[in-house]
């Protein structure tokens, strides 16, 4: 092999020493639905007998990024995107990021302890800011959500694999792309599923026959490129798609319909005149000739030129306003000018506006945001919120659920790189972690007080029955909705207050407390006060 396919063949990029599983998995069927493509290994033995084609994006997907792009950059389409973006991720916060992680703490033995919960936080705190997500965040899920697809790739220092992730660079989706390596079945047609490889492939197009920037003609690691896409395949090509794939057919026939309106009034919005020229009984050839002559007439116009003492002939566009002297015999109809209608309909537009809706149902926004543009927002309950906002929501969390996947696969590498776990753990650590997405949508906000205000009316109704029929832990867990480590930690919290706001109420039989004594003062002069006398004795 030459130096040129061993620079081409030569991996690149970080490469986690995951240990492998024991047994052998098999299988008949091997597909994957993560819009990679798929290989099988040579019995040249790996990546070395790929072919050059390898190494180029297909054309359909450059064309289909590339009209997502252009899409993008319609006022139709921005729009769009400018309100899922707006609701996806919120910065208004200060002091709040706009993802942020947190565990499950209801789990009576968690996967890992508080002080490995800690270091986890700080290191997506590192991330957060490496990637300067307050800044760019918006930037990065704009070109997720448009081209589909995600790579950033991360940069660690090989001396210093301790130190962590670096510093994450974005790569244009139309220069690599993921390749899933399938090894050769045996002769019962079962595949081993531990052989299976994984890589990503980076080519620059305009590169490919250089000599002598060979670096840009690569094989990578898939530990070394965090990849996340749209969830939304082909099923014919296993291709991944962008969500603006199904926006492509309703804008180009709602284009395409504004564009047929507009030349339709221009075209037909004036009125028309409508010459009748009496030819007499002249023959064809003649009268074709005649109405040439006439035609040639109005639309020409001799005009003398000052500059060079000659005649122009020149063109001379008929207005409106003008008037035409033509002569009218006396047998018979004439010559004659009448006047054509313009268009009548030019005030109707509903052939656009059923284009435009269904624009709008094939991007998921509700049609009611883009409806009355001058009017103030109300904010409205729970109760009140349209069926449409509350699909729009549910979409909404398929998206965050998707781009997180990136944030996912970074914290991962980082933690793995600072031995604060392995690999094997990462699993047991995704189960009790979950995302939290600053919120701006009202919906959610009413949606949960309208729910703690539910279950507060329904406590009300059972608190006369506590202590007879059902215990105060019953309410707790079923009436409202706790934990049994949250129901009692409440519990012992109101018995503690309830214990340091009662007052003291003594004992039933017990003796009252003797009263204080009262003070005494040393003033030898005080009056005492006269004794009472006893039955037997007599006044004096």
């Amino acid at each position: 092999m030459n130096t040129l396919f061993e620079e081409i063949y030569r991996t690149f990029g970080l490469e986690l020493k995951a240990p492998k599983p024991k047994g052998s998995l098999e299988s008949i069927d091997i597909n994957h639905e993560d819009g990679a493509t798929e290989v099988m290994a040579s019995a040249a033995g790996g990546v070395v007998g790929l072919s050059f084609d390898m190494f180029q994006i297909p054309t359909n997907e450059v064309e289909l990024i590339k009209t997502y792009r252009t899409l993008a950059l319609t006022s139709d389409v921005d729009r769009i995107l400018t309100e899922i973006r707006n609701e996806v991720l919120v910065f208004d916060e200060f002091g709040k990021k706009a993802v942020d992680i947190e565990f499950n703490s209801d789990d009576d033995k968690p996967p890992i302890s508080k002080s490995v919960m800690e270091k986890i936080k700080v290191e997506y705190d590192h991330i957060y800011h490496l990637l300067e997500f307050q800044k760019k965040g918006l930037e990065l899920f704009d070109r997720w959500y448009i081209d589909g697809r995600l790579f950033l790739h991360k940069i660690i220092n090989k001396d210093r694999l301790k130190d962590g992730i670096q510093k994450v660079v974005y790569i244009d989706p139309l220069k690599i792309r993921k390749v899933i390596e399938y090894p050769q079945p045996d002769q019962n047609g079962v595949y081993d599923l531990n052989k299976i490889k994984t890589y990503y492939v980076f080519s620059d197009i305009a590169n490919v026959f250089s000599t002598t920037k060979l670096s840009r003609f690569m094989i990578i690691n898939k530990d070394a490129i965090a990849y996340s896409d749209s969830g939304v395949y082909d099923l014919n090509t296993g291709a991944a798609l962008s969500y603006l794939w199904k926006t492509i057919v309703p804008y180009n026939n709602m284009r395409m319909m504004e564009e047929a309106l507009l030349v339709y009034r221009v075209v037909r919005s004036p009125e028309r005149r409508a010459f009748y020229i009496s030819v007499g009984n002249l023959s064809k050839p003649k009268a074709e000739q005649y109405i040439k002559e006439l035609m040639a007439k109005f639309k020409n116009k001799l005009v003398y030129d000052a500059k060079t003492g000659t005649i122009v002939d020149r063109k001379n566009i008929m207005s409106m306003v003008e008037d035409y002297w033509l002569p009218r015999r006396d047998d018979g109809k004439g010559t004659e000018i009448q006047t054509l209608p313009g268009a009548t309909n030019l005030g109707t537009i509903d052939d656009v506006d059923l284009f435009r809706k269904k624009f709008l149902e094939s991007s998921n926004i509700p049609a009611g945001r883009f409806k009355d543009e001058t009017s103030t927002f109300v904010f409205g309950r729970s109760t009140e919120i349209s069926r449409d906002e509350y699909r729009f929501k549910k979409f909404l969390d398929r998206l965050r659920n998707r781009f997180v996947l990136v944030l996912e696969d970074l914290l991962r590498t980082q933690l793995i790189l600072k031995n604060i776990i392995v690999d094997s753990d990462w699993e047991d650590i995704k189960k009790c972690m979950f995302w939290v997405f600053n919120e701006d949508n009202n919906f959610v906000q009413w949606k949960e007080a309208e729910v703690l205000n539910s279950r507060l009316e329904s406590m009300a109704a059972v608190d006369p029955f506590v202590g007879k029929y059902f215990t105060r832990m019953w309410v707790m867990k079923n009436v409202m909705r706790m934990g049994d480590d949250e129901a009692e930690s409440l519990i012992e919290e109101a018995d503690k207050e309830k214990e340091l706001l009662a007052p003291e109420i003594p004992a039933e039989g017990a003796p009252p407390e003797a009263a204080p004594p009262t003070e005494t003062t040393d003033n030898a002069d005080a009056e005492e006060p006269p004794e009472e006398p006893t039955p037997d004795e007599e006044p004096a």
